[in-house]
This record gives C-alpha cells, structure tokens and sequence, in this order.
C-alpha cells in the first residue's frame, strides 16, 4: 500500500511536468530549476537635524535630534523552471542609524533607530487561465503629514490572490492582513490599526447584452488610539451588479445593484440597499430615465427605512435647448418619525455660440410638499457625510444637533477622529459647522462620516418652493467670463412649524474670470440672505503656471475668501498661497522649491502657518544626491510651533541584468 502511494505520487509528479517541457519548447527561455533575471540595488548613507521649539498646551519646549544613517536596499527578480510558471520577486532595506534627542524641559535620551524593510512577492502560472500569487510586506519609516506633522510608523501586509480566467464566470479571490503602528512625534498621540479580509468576486455575462457581478468581503478592522480610543468592527458584505441591455443598439438599459452588510462590534448595524436605474434614449432626442432606491438599516435598537424614486423625462432641441421635467418622492422612516416628500420641477439650459464666444442660460424651479409625523423624541443621525475642504464653510445638514453626541469617524467608521486634534466644531445659530484641522488625521478635501443626535420636534407639514436662474458669457476663448447665479427657497402652507427651523434665503452670485495663456484670475461675491446664517462672501484667485523652454517649470495659486456672517456680525477669512519651482540643470541634476501660507482668521479658527521645503537632486550613472531643507512655522489658537529639518543622503546603486 506504500509503495503505492509512492508510485502515485511519483506519476503525478511527472504528468504536472508535461506543462513545464511545453513551456521550455516554444519559448526562448531556457528552463531550469532556478534562473535569476535582475539584481538592483544600492548603498546609502544620510544624516538630518531637525529643530523644534515652541508651546504647546502652554508649554514651551525646545527639541534637537540629529540623525546619521546608513544601509542597503537590494531588489531581484528571478524564476524556477520558466519565467510563467514560478516567478519571484524579493527587495529589502535595512538603515540602522543613532539619534540623539536633547529637550529643554525632560530627560535627553539616545536611541538606535533602524529603518528596515523587506517585500517579496510569489507568482504561479503568470499570464494563464489559473494564477495565483502570495506576497508579503514589511518597512518602517519617517514620514511628515501636510508638512506640519512628524510621524514614525511601521506596516505589515501580507496576502494573496487566485484568479480563474475563463470564459463562462471568471473568478477571483483574495486575502490580505496587515498591521499599522503610527506615532505622532511632537504629540502624545499614538495610533495601531489591524486590518483583515477576504474577498471574492464572480462575472458572468450571458451574452454582449448583459454584465453580472458579484462580489463577497468579510472586513476585520481594529483600531487602538492611546490606549483608550478602541474599536473593533467585524463585517460582512454581498454585493450584487447587473446591466442588461434591451436592444443592440445598446439605447434602453437598466442597472440593478443590491448590498448587504452585517456589522458587529464597536459600531454594530445591519444595511440592506437596493437600487435600479432604467435610461431610455428614445427617437427625437427624447431620453427617460428613472432610479429606485430602498435601504433598510439598523443601528442598536434603532430602524429606519428609506424609500426614494426619481424620474428626468428630457428632451434636446437641436444643440442649444434642453428641457427637463422631474419628479422626486421620498419617504423616511423611524421609530419616532416619518418623513414623506413629493417634489416635481422644471429645468430648461440654452447654450448659444455667438461670435465672440458663448452664451449658456438656464432656469429651474420646483415645489415641494413635505410631511413629517413625529412624537416629538430625540433623533439619531449615522454616517452622515461630509467632504472637509479648507476655506469652506460646512454645516451639519440638521439644525439644533446636541453638540455633545458628535463623533467624527473615517470612511470606515472604525477610525474616531478627536476634537481639537483633528477637527474643530463652532456653533453657527442653530446649525454647527465642523472644520479640519491641518496637520491632524483628516485630509484636506477628504470624506468623514458624522453621528449625531437632534431633538426632533412634534409632527409638522409645510411646502417648499425653489427657483434659480443662471447666466454665463464666455468671450474670445475663455479671455473673459462673466456670470451670474440667483437660488430663492420659500415656504407656505405651513402647519405646526413654530419648532421648525426653515431656512428661507435668496442667494446672489455674481463673478469674473480672466484667462491669458499661463495665467487666470477671478473675483466672485456671494451674497446669501438667509433666514438662518445668512452671509456675504467675497473669493478672490489668481494662478500661473508655465515652463520655460524645458528648463524651469513654476506653479502659483492664490485665494483669499472672506466670509462676513451677518446674524452674528462676525468675520472668517481664509488666504491661501502655494507655490512650486523646478529648475533642470540637466537631465540629471534638478532644484526644486515648495513654498506654502495659510492664514485663518475667526472665532476659534485662528491659524497662521508657513511651510517652505528646498530640495537638491543629482543623479550621475550610479551615483545620486538628494539633499534639503524643510521649515515650517505654525501658530493655531494659543499653540506656536517653529520647526526646521536640514538633510541629505547620499546613494550609489548597482544593477546587473542577466543577457
């Protein structure tokens, strides 16, 4: 029975050869059991100091830490038997260097840093039906954060992936784990985040009509803050797609999407979506389309069912007339509240080539009945999204939220961000705006989920009415633009809404833009007469940008806003000046130069920061240079931060190609 088995294993063996001879024979690769292909890599040595001063917390402090460095870094590529059947890619990194750190008010310390990493990647079968691939990734390094904020971290990733290409239902599978270490130098803060899943997806499509996929992710995502700011969320995910056309044409389609998620742990909910979108391009310049929408979540005890349907008939005269009829039904649903809207509505664009340019009109109007059936009870808004951008003003979407119950979460909701670190929030009559602080965890123009609580007051009903005009002249090639924005929102028939806030506003726009080959500018006035917060903006920019017979390339942006809020007579200006020079030598040698300025000026808003980064880069055959200086200064409220990092590094690669 041994033997046998032997044997077996032996013939099995042999018969998964057969492919690997059918390889070496139409290919001009030689096989071998082991063949190397590429080894790269080099030698460094570099050295830094940076310096740090300031107050923080109403504490001053003064930091030095010089840095001297030095390592390897290695990459190689290589295969077994034949480059499609086993390839092999392995790079690493290893720097160990000593850094010394002297501070004015605690203990001095010396420590051994290394930076290290290492990346290996293992691929079957590349470029056939089946192939699979396992990697595995590890480094730690210094990084800064917008300029303003000093981070160590440390990663680890490993994973792999199976893929089936064939023609009936193409498969796909994937695993990926890691694990991220964050410290904010400068700060108390620290930050771990350990993330799992595991991910499928299968297509099919039955013929060139039709496209089905679907996918399955089960998420493990565990965040650590300081200790005493964790969570856990562990969830699973379906996700249905469809598209199925009606004719060959490709003319009248529809487009089904269903997603599931079942979340436990920190933030624990159950969401089931559905949605279909139905376009129908008829003859005559006629289009229908419609979308449906049903989702259905639960947070805790909390459920809530959300029913919307949209349908746009349009029609397009010649170029220049396009017409749009619209209606909108919407009906929300909680333990406390229900909430139904209908909403129909006109929207008409003339866009007119004259001589000199372009003239672009529209108009819209709408009207709206809502109906809101409340026991008067204390509301709960999940994942309400915001995108956080500099110099713009954002607001909750629901007025009188209790201050108190705001958590400001990632895109994942497992990532809590923290007030005064992160973000600010300042409360605007009844609504409150919240505001990104630079250098913290939120990205500029980056998406952030909001919960909150309101006071929802008793049943109400009202209808609402809207209108807009717009106009825009564009003369000789976009040299000049003018253009004007008029949006009213009124209401009537009103019922209960003494506890209602309604925000009743007329909204003037009106603006110029100026634009000449490598540079533009504009000037625009918001006038925004509000019943809630109302306020008059002013926005000013100015750019150039252009290279220089390929030898200088520079960049300019300026923007000033300023908001005066009226309900308060109170004033937040934002200035924002960034620039960027890059001067060629050769093609081998280049000096670049980033200047960046922002000053905010309001109540609790207050910030003045200055970033300037110079840097030098040689490369001569195997040899390069990079070497610089970084300075920024940062006073936000009563914080006042000088900080300043000069270094180089010197590198001396090495390659070798198998002919």
């Amino acid at each position: 029975m041994q033997i046998y088995s032997v044997r077996k294993i032996i013939i099995i063996w042999t018969l998964s050869l057969f492919p690997l001879f059918g390889l070496a024979q139409f290919s001009p690769h030689q096989a071998r059991v082991f063949q190397p292909i590429s080894v790269n890599g080099g030698f460094s040595i570099d050295g830094s100091y940076r310096y740090m001063e300031g107050t923080t917390n109403s504490i001053y402090n003064i930091q030095k830490s010089p840095l001297l460095s030095g390592g390897i870094f290695i990459n190689t590529r290589s295969y077994f038997y034949h480059p499609d059947f086993i390839s092999l890619d392995i790079g690493g990194e290893y720097n160990p260097g000593l850094q010394q750190d002297d501070y004015l008010i605690i203990p001095d310390r010396s420590e051994t840093r290394t930076y290290k990493s290492f990346n290996g990647k293992i691929e079957f079968f590349r470029g056939k039906k089946i192939t699979l691939d396992a990697y595995v990734q590890y480094n730690d390094n210094f990084s800064n954060r917008e300029g303003l904020t000093n981070i160590m971290s440390g990663n680890k990733r490993f994973g792999g992936s199976f893929l089936w290409s064939q023609k009936y239902a193409p498969i796909e599978l994937f695993y990926e784990k890691g694990i991220s270490d964050q410290e904010e130098l400068g700060t108390i803060r620290s930050f771990k985040y350990y993330k799992e899943q595991y991910k499928g997806k299968i297509s099919k499509s039955f013929s060139f009509r039709d496209y089905t996929e679907f996918i399955y992710f089960h998420d493990d995502f565990r965040s650590e803050e300081m200790s005493y700011n964790n969570s856990r969320n562990i969830s699973d995910n379906f996700k249905l797609k469809n598209k199925v056309y009606f004719d060959d044409q490709k003319r009248y389609s529809i487009n089904s999407m269903i997603y599931s998620i079942k979340q436990v742990g920190t933030m624990a909910f159950n969401r089931f979506h559905l949605n279909e979108n139905l376009s129908l391009n008829f003859p005559v310049n006629l289009t229908l389309s419609g979308n449906y929408s049903y989702l259905s979540s639960q947070y805790v005890e909390n459920k809530s069912k959300q029913h919307s349907l949209k349908s746009v008939l349009s029609h397009k005269l010649f170029k220049s007339l396009t017409t749009s009829l619209i209606y909108e039904y919407y009906n929300s649903s909680q333990y406390s509240y229900k909430d139904v809207s209908n909403r129909i509505g006109i929207d008409m664009i003339y866009t007119k080539n004259i001589p000199i340019g372009k003239l672009l009109f529209g108009i819209n109007y709408n009207r709206s009945i809502i109906n809101n059936v409340s026991r008067g009870y204390q509301l709960q808004v999940y994942d309400e999204k915001h995108i956080l951008i500099d110099g713009e003003i954002h607001l909750l979407e629901r007025p009188n939220a209790i201050i108190e119950t705001i958590v400001v979460k990632d895109n994942s909701g497992t990532i809590i961000y923290q007030l005064g670190f992160d973000y600010i929030l300042l409360e605007l009559n009844t609504y409150i705006q919240i505001q990104r602080i630079p250098g913290g965890q939120i990205p500029n123009n980056g998406p952030v989920l909001v919960d909150y609580s309101i006071l929802q007051e008793g049943s109400y009903q009202y209808h609402a009415t809207n209108s807009g005009i717009q106009a825009r002249l564009i003369l000789f090639n976009k040299l000049i633009e003018l253009y004007y924005k008029r949006f009213q929102q009124s209401f009537s028939n009103l019922v209960n809404t003494e506890n209602v806030t309604l925000n009743y506003f007329i909204r003037n726009t009106y603006g110029i833009n100026l634009e000449y080959k490598f540079a533009s500018m504009g000037v625009e006035l918001e006038k925004y007469n509000s019943s809630i917060t109302p306020f008059n903006l002013w926005s000013y920019y100015f750019r150039i940008q252009g290279n220089a017979k390929g030898k200088l390339i520079y960049s300019l942006n300026c923007s000033y806003r300023d908001y005066h809020l009226l309900y308060n007579n109170t004033f937040q200006k934002y200035a924002d000046v960034t620039g960027n020079v890059i001067y060629s030598f050769n093609s081998k040698a280049k000096l670049s130069l980033e200047l960046g300025y922002r000053k905010q000026i309001g109540n609790g808003i207050d910030l003045d920061l200055l970033t300037c980064q110079l840097e030098f880069n040689l490369n001569y055959r195997d040899f390069s240079i990079n070497s610089g200086v970084h300075l920024y200064r940062k006073i936000y409220l009563a914080d006042d931060l000088n900080y300043s990092n000069v270094y180089i590094k010197l590198i001396r690669k090495f390659n070798w190609y198998k002919k």
